[in-house]
């Protein structure tokens, strides 16, 4: 088995990292689809023949398990493991290389000796309470091995309530190792493109109570179920995924998935859900059915985001509104992977999540969040379509009045844009540029370019620092300018010539940003 070139860079990474001095625990981020099971199978070999170090290999799903056990098996069949799971059955815990669910071997860690490496996969399902499984496993193994280090796999290296998982002074990771670009996976032909049908939505959740940042389910599921929602939603699923073979459908409680299943098989969809209440066999014979193609729609409650695979999925309707960008991205990413079958997956979105969080490339969680939802402060009043502050309970232009608990999923799907390169950017004449040296304490100097465009004013950015050196060395070439080594050379030598700034420049939103993608000279 051949690794890819960007799975053989992830697990490079962690060797030139140490080899570099760089210390502490390491995170890999790569997207849904990308492998993240060879990239695991690849450290595991390398770790244990060439260095001789005892891993451990940790997840919270027994799909996961036997995903990257496979994938060991396969890219070095005589790797002597063992694997510590109820859900499979076997408690071996005297190997060198032991692959385990946490909350099998979390009780039983004590029993044997050291380990010099844990991966853990899926690392964002890692609690921030010290006192969860993962974290008095990970205490307890520290005292064991002081020495002992951290290595996390994910596709979305973030908490809805803390931030990234690499910062803050109790972060369990000290940096970021190595990062896939989706974008340029999908468009290198790794990963599956993902389309969206234009069509109009809109939610309003106020009055659905929130707790610890997401929305309480119950309150939420009852909202989402009140009215025809569903099967209008449904209708136009429907209508819009007809040439779609598999799908997967998100639902925000059992009772909720129950009316969303009905409606599709009313509507000659055939249709079965699965939840966290779902026997395990039964679970696993309706995932086989819905892989083999006897089941057209799957419908399910909190428990396919991840261990789940299957690559034929073609169309994602997401009906469970959430106020974690984590979550967001795990639903969205089932749909990545390449299958001969499909040409593209699309994304229907019956909720306001892909508004809320933009495109899921560009997703910048804040450092702490709190109790925050994550969603846009604002939101648009239905009768004038003014945006007003979200808490505001009347429009403060036509007086419009919001119900106390008023929560809308519309019936169609939203067009907003999943990936940051469906939005188009939009063109600025530029009338003035103005060159700047931008610093702030502790951090390296940039470049900061003004430009004026009539009444609004936007920003580009230089850093001329060796880890951005192919940025700038393409954007120097660009402005016709000398690559020098720091900004105020930058600045003085732009300024001193009087350099002349673009014509036209081109802009697309980056959050609550602005961000300048492309720039038009007048020929030197």
């Amino acid at each position: 088995m051949q690794l890819r070139d960007y799975q053989n860079e992830a697990v490079q990474s962690v060797f030139d990292g140490w080899n570099a001095g760089i210390p502490g625990n390491y995170l890999i981020s790569m997207p849904t689809g990308s492998g993240k099971s060879l990239v695991v199978a690849a450290l595991t070999d390398k770790l244990h023949h060439q260095y001789k170090a005892k891993i451990l290999v940790l997840t919270h799903v027994m799909e996961l398990i036997e995903q990257n056990i496979q994938k060991l098996v396969t890219l070095s069949p005589g790797t002597n493991y063992g694997v510590f799971s109820a859900g499979l059955n076997r408690k071996e815990l005297h190997h060198d290389v032991v692959f385990a669910s946490i909350q099998s071997i979390s009780g039983h860690i004590h029993k044997r000796d050291r380990f010099d490496i844990v991966i853990i996969d899926e690392v964002h399902t890692v609690s921030d309470d010290g006192n969860s499984r993962y974290r008095k496993t990970l205490a307890t193994l520290k005292m064991m091995n002081p020495n002992m280090r951290v290595i996390g796999l994910t596709a979305t290296p973030y908490r809805m309530t803390t931030g990234w998982l690499h910062k803050g002074d109790d972060a369990m990771f000290d940096c970021i190792i190595h990062e896939v670009s989706l974008l340029k996976l999908i468009s290198d032909g790794y990963l599956c493109n993902i389309v969206t049908k234009s069509g109009a939505v809109h939610i309003n959740t106020n009055g659905v109570a929130k707790r610890g940042g997401e929305f309480v389910s119950g309150e939420l599921e009852t909202a989402a179920m009140t009215g025809d929602v569903t099967e209008s939603a449904v209708c136009d699923m429907v209508a819009r995924a007809s040439d779609r073979k598999k799908w997967i459908v998100f639902a925000c409680g059992i009772d909720h998935a129950k009316q969303i299943t009905d409606a599709l098989i009313s509507h000659g969809i055939t249709a079965k859900m699965v939840t966290g209440d779902t026997p395990k066999a039964e679970r696993a014979d309706i995932i086989k059915e819905h892989k083999a193609g006897a089941l057209r729609a799957l419908v399910n409650v909190n428990c396919l985001t991840t261990g789940f695979d299957n690559p034929a999925i073609d169309m994602i309707a997401c009906l469970r509104p959430t106020g974690s960008p984590g979550l967001w991205v795990q639903m969205i990413g089932r749909g990545f992977r390449m299958h001969p079958d499909k040409k593209d997956c699309l994304v229907l979105d019956y909720t306001s999540n892909s508004i809320n969080f933009g495109p899921i490339d560009k997703i910048n969680p804040k450092e702490k969040s709190g109790d925050s939802d994550g969603i846009a402060p604002s939101k648009e009043c239905p009768e004038c379509t003014c945006i007003i502050p979200a808490q505001s309970r009347v429009c403060s232009y036509c007086g419009y009045e919001f119900l106390e608990a008023e929560i809308k999923i519309e019936h169609r799907a939203t067009e907003a844009p999943i990936l940051s390169t469906m939005i188009e950017p939009e063109g600025r004449k530029v009338e003035n540029t103005w060159f700047s040296v931008h610093s702030k304490p502790g951090k390296d100097a940039c470049v900061k370019i003004e430009y004026q465009c009539g009444f609004d004013t936007y920003y580009d950015w230089v850093f001329p620092k060796s880890k951005f050196r192919s940025a700038y060395i393409k954007t120097c070439k660009e402005w016709k300018i000398e690559p020098f080594d720091n900004a105020h050379d930058w600045v003085a030598y732009a300024n001193g010539k009087n350099l002349e700034g673009p014509v036209n420049i081109w802009t697309v939103p980056d959050g609550k940003y602005t961000k300048v993608v492309r720039r038009e000279f007048v020929p030197f």
